[in-house]
């Protein structure tokens, strides 16, 4: 290790996890912790599958591990959900998390009454901008602050500078909103989904349609924000993804001690993807190699809609805003995860998420390893060779693997390079 990462903290990796599988899987990849949230309290509603017993199971899991959960309670909350947001904060108070991210100053004085001793972390929801606004939150007892997505990585260094006695978190890696901070009213203006209130429906990422190809607003003549649609529509709302694994040394030098990945609603294969990338990253800086330029390909492999550096650099251009949300610039299909492995018949028992086929070059992500296989061999569940197997037959498909094949485990990701025509 060289002498600078020993002065510097090694980051927390922070992933996002939608249910228990993912959770499971953020931790086997990598993460050393996970936020994760009951639907109607949290910024993720409609493809969120925590329920309030997960949570405890996810602490327990967790603890094993010696890892970390924090609970997203991160709403901007209406009259109406009080009573239960006072019911949840006191079953929380039970099962302990590790911290609770807040953002509603109202939810932040019940969980000072309901649970005091509760660890605190202020939602990039908040907008936390400045190191006066950083200061406010830790002088009311907040021991960390994730900060606000449109910070420069001079301005995060400058927070930390001022107040280096509270942990600053900061988003590294997933989608962006078009909206400060993801402060949105279009959703609920558009389609009364409350995007505050975690039910957004996205209305940045639709194909619009306009008759002009130019917008100049009135009092700045001759300032243009040009509009163009090409065969996947007019997204002119739509950001490109943040990508920073590239950058993560400079970020941790600024002061930043958890980095973390959006996408609660993404599936395992994101998971599992990401979490690795970062983690041999995170890894690789604290044992003195330089940058591995395939983690970048890595994070290519997985939908995205094209990747920026956000506003750590400079301020993103238009053609950072100008992306088409129904592109996916994923490199790989995700096509199934490994249910059961039988070392002695090499078969793999395969929970199938797309479709697979005969003689298809495939590959097993495992933590620590691409495996390479060609299907040879592809049966049904009662071992009947077939030559095509999809999502829709529901039962799993069996894979005869390589006999040289070593290190497949219960969880590992299968997936398959998307061949151009």
């Amino acid at each position: 290790m060289n002498k600078q990462s020993q002065k510097q903290q090694k980051p927390e990796l922070l992933m996002p996890a939608g249910n228990l599988e993912k959770l499971k899987t953020a931790f086997r990849y990598g993460a050393d912790a996970c936020y994760i949230g009951v639907p109607d309290f949290s910024l993720r509603y409609r493809e969120n599958q925590i329920k309030e017993s997960d949570i405890g199971k996810a602490i327990k899991y967790a603890r094993r591990l010696n890892k970390k959960i924090y609970v997203t309670l991160n709403i901007y909350s209406h009259n109406d959900r009080i009573k239960n947001i006072i019911k949840h904060i006191k079953y929380l108070r039970k099962i302990k998390p590790d911290a609770i991210i807040f953002s509603d100053s109202g939810i932040y004085r019940l969980i000072k009454k309901y649970y005091p001793e509760a660890e605190l972390h202020l939602s990039v929801q908040a907008t936390a901008t400045n190191y006066e606004t950083v200061k406010f939150w830790r002088d009311l007892g907040v021991s960390r602050v994730i900060l606000a997505r449109e910070l420069s990585l001079k301005e995060i260094a400058q927070i930390h500078k001022k107040v280096s006695d509270i942990e600053l978190e900061a988003f590294v890696h997933g989608a962006m909103c078009m909206s400060y901070s993801g402060r949105c009213l279009l959703s609920n203006y558009l389609t009364g989904r409350d995007a505050n209130c975690g039910d957004c429906a996205h209305t940045c990422r639709w194909n619009y349609k306009i008759k002009e190809y130019v917008l100049e607003e009135g009092k700045r003549r001759g300032e243009y924000f040009p509009i163009y649609e090409n065969q996947h529509g007019m997204h002119i709302l739509s950001s490109q993804d943040m990508c920073l694994i590239e950058h993560l040394k400079k970020i941790i030098k600024a002061g930043v001690i958890s980095l973390k990945i959006e996408g609660r609603a993404k599936n395992v294969s994101y998971v599992a993807t990401i979490a690795r990338a970062y983690r041999k990253a995170i890894d690789d800086i604290f044992n003195g190699r330089r940058f591995d330029k395939e983690l970048l390909k890595e994070v290519k492999t997985v939908s995205n809609r094209g990747f920026c550096t956000g506003f750590y650099f400079d301020k993103p251009t238009l053609e950072h805003h100008q992306t088409f949300a129904n592109r996916s610039e994923g490199t790989h299909n995700f096509i199934g995860i490994v249910r059961k492995f039988d070392k002695k018949k090499m078969l793999v028992t395969v929970e199938v998420k797309g479709q697979i086929k005969l003689n298809d070059e495939i590959e097993i992500l495992t933590p620590n390893k691409i495996i390479k296989q060609k299907i040879n061999k592809l049966y049904n569940i009662g071992l009947k060779p077939i030559k095509i197997y999809h999502p829709g037959l529901k039962n799993p498909a069996i894979i005869k693997v390589n006999p040289l094949t070593n290190g497949i485990k219960v969880g590992d990701i299968l997936r398959e390079r998307i061949i151009l025509n």
